[in-house]
């Protein structure tokens, strides 16, 4: 294993190339990189299966998962009824805090929610192809929705907790920066659940100003303040059936939900000009408040709504009739979804001709359904939707659907709900475009235009042909432990056993990815083949069998390197990676396990491009403020909220009932 000091090992190239001028898309942003963790999903794959499925994360919650978190609750009657249903990811507190050099006491002190979105974020540059070195090259923008910080509340309440962790959800955004090494602009948005568009807005804006080259968009939201869950309740906000109905007949409130979620954004020219994978346009999104427009402060608005879309189609200068799919925000309460489809009806009315309004056709879907109302990270989970719809030209439906809702008029108009998977194809002659609905209480309207990315020419020939003299690649593995190592090598023989159909998936740009698109650290692995084939079977070889274990024409190696005695500031010794001779790339392959920086750039085979690999396995352990709560928080609000709350609510949750 190569156990070295990586700090400043590596030579990245820049991962931002000077603009290319073009008239079809400039201004614009591309969205290259993603990532999500969500109710029932630890990954974006696993979140499509759900929602195509149908399948709902939203559960019944025993006090003995609340206790896990810091929450004690003794009895679930009464006020606390309002906890009894939610969906929860299934761990927020673990954490590798040795992955960030922080020690296990600042873990514990750090939000979860910044802990969730440092892995989610560097899921995210992964995804896109790209090595943290490398992308903060450029300025890298940060902006994120953040709506509440419950952590706060358990590490008051319980004894033992020395600190409060956290001031503000700015300072979880400047930590990130500060980890990352992230230098563009740094802001923490805070909109209700219209946050994550309003901060796909700053981000677009930032890019096209130049204040930064890249931006990440990262919402989180986690529930541990019963607080929370009471006053929504006070509210009648909250669903009694326990289940989310958007737009339908048993619409009675919605269940609250929690999740983490990213995306990466390049100008739309420079991504092109880097041959990165682009997921999405972003075309324009508008933001509206409704003033004193609504019946109250929190009350929805069809005319501030309007005034939302408007100015997200003006901004993306296209007409409604080419937009034939939106994901709405579709809380469950029937005012809320009748006033969001008022809306829709409103602006494309106005917008098209009697004949062309009738006879368009516009699918209206929702994720509520399916994981509850994240609020302010609900956004989020959308556009993930939304991006997966795009790469898979299918719309999900509505997990939950029944019955249209009596107050919702949709005769004679373009929309529809769908209720199973809609097939979403791409059409040459129309681009696929979906807006995104959101409602922020407090008045805040959003919607942001995507259109699917025109489609990207198919991988040029590498030159050499795989199992063929001269067609050999090196391939490079490395991870912070010796543990990580084992579970990333498991993660990608997994990976090249369920991706064989991914044409882009060639061992020239796995390769290639490997070297430019991952962070080198300290335990290394190095192969040398000539296929996908033998990289595979070298992949299911134990991390102790892999030395020098000769596969048909596979080599690979594991090795002890030096640490560097290169004195601070001067420089390290870097090796050209340009013979691509068999003798060369193992001479390359010792190099880098000894420590040398190398500049891979006259590595790549032909036009080798940016593919998907795995993610990196963080190694989690607990990291939360408490171990065990002190305070039971239904005997604490029980006498303040009154027993009168306690008549005709459900009976308490028993564990094992």
């Amino acid at each position: 294993i190569a156990d070295i000091d990586v700090k400043e090992q590596e030579i990245p190239a820049a991962a931002v190339s000077p603009p290319v001028a073009s008239p079809a898309s400039a201004g614009k942003a591309a969205i290259i990189g993603y990532d999500a963790s969500l109710p029932g999903a630890d990954d974006v794959e696993s979140y499509w299966r759900n929602l195509l499925d149908k399948s709902i994360a939203i559960d019944e919650v025993l006090p003995s998962r609340w206790k896990q978190r810091g929450v004690a609750l003794e009895r679930m009657d009464g006020p606390y009824a309002a906890m009894r249903h939610a969906a929860l990811l299934d761990r927020i507190d673990g954490f590798d805090a040795s992955f960030w050099e922080l020690s296990e006491d600042e873990a514990k002190e750090m939000d979860p929610q910044q802990r969730l979105l440092l892995q989610s974020i560097w899921h995210c540059v992964e995804q896109a192809g790209y090595s943290m070195k490398q992308l903060t090259q450029g300025k890298v923008g940060l902006f994120l929705a953040l709506d509440s910080l419950d952590y706060q509340s358990i590490s008051r309440r319980n004894a033992g907790a020395a600190k409060s962790p956290g001031l503000s959800v700015g300072l979880i955004a400047n930590q990130i920066s500060y980890l990352c090494n992230f230098k563009g602009p740094s802001e923490a948005i805070d909109n209700a659940c219209a946050s994550t568009y309003v901060a796909v807005k700053r981000a677009a804006q930032a890019i096209a100003a130049g204040e930064c080259d890249t931006a990440i968009v990262g919402s989180a939201k986690i529930l541990l303040d019963p607080a929370g869950f009471i006053g929504r309740d006070e509210g009648e906000i909250l669903s009694r059936s326990g289940r989310m109905y958007p737009f339908d007949e048993k619409a009675d409130g919605y269940v609250r939900g929690e999740g983490v979620g990213c995306v990466l954004l390049k100008g739309l020219d420079r991504a092109i000009n880097d041959e990165d994978t682009v997921h999405a346009v972003v075309l324009g999104v508008g933001v509206s408040h409704n003033g004193r427009g609504g019946l109250s402060p929190i009350a929805p608005n069809v005319e501030g709504q309007c005034n939302a879309i408007r100015q997200a189609y003006q901004v993306a200068g296209i007409a409604p009739d080419t937009v034939r799919y939106i994901e709405a925000h579709g809380t469950s309460n029937s005012f809320s979804d009748a006033s969001e489809l008022a809306a829709f009806k409103q602006f494309f009315k106005e917008s098209m001709d009697a004949d062309a309004y009738r006879n368009h056709r516009c699918a209206v879907s929702t994720v509520k359904g399916n994981i509850g109302h994240l609020e302010g990270a609900s956004g989020m989970a959308s556009l993930i939707k939304a991006l997966c719809a795009i790469r898979n030209e299918t719309i999900a439906p509505i997990a939950t659907w029944t019955k249209c809702h009596p107050s919702i008029l949709l005769a004679n108009s373009p929309f529809h709900f769908p209720t199973e998977p809609t097939a979403w194809p791409s059409d040459p002659q129309t681009a696929r475009r979906v807006g995104l609905h959101s409602i922020g209480i407090g008045g805040v309207n959003a919607h942001l235009l995507l259109e699917a990315p025109a489609r990207q020419p198919a991988p040029q020939s590498t030159g050499v042909r795989e199992g063929q003299a001269g067609g050999h690649e090196l391939v490079v593995i490395s991870a912070k432990s010796k543990a990580a190592l084992r579970a990333s090598l498991a993660a990608w023989r997994h990976d090249l056993a369920s991706s064989s159909s991914d044409e882009t998936r060639t061992l020239a740009n796995i390769a290639y990815t490997s070297r430019v698109g991952r962070d080198a650290m300290a335990h290394r692995v190095a192969f040398v083949v000539d296929s996908l084939q033998g990289l595979s079977r070298l992949l299911a070889l134990e991390l102790d069998q892999i030395e020098k274990h000769p596969v048909d024409s596979a080599e690979a190696y594991v090795g002890t390197a030096m640490v560097s005695n290169t004195p601070p500031g001067a420089a390290t010794p870097v090796a050209l990676a340009a013979d691509r001779t068999l003798a060369g790339l193992k001479a390359i392959a010792q190099a880098w396990l000894s420590g040398s920086r190398i500049d891979w750039s006259g590595l790549a085979s032909g036009k080798a491009r940016r593919v998907q690999l795995p993610a990196y396995p963080f190694q989690m352990r607990r990291a939360w403020c408490v171990d065990e709560p002190t305070d039971d928080f239904a005997t604490l609000f029980y006498e303040t909220f009154g027993k009168q709350k306690a008549t005709n609510m459900p009976a308490p949750l028993v564990e094992g009932a």
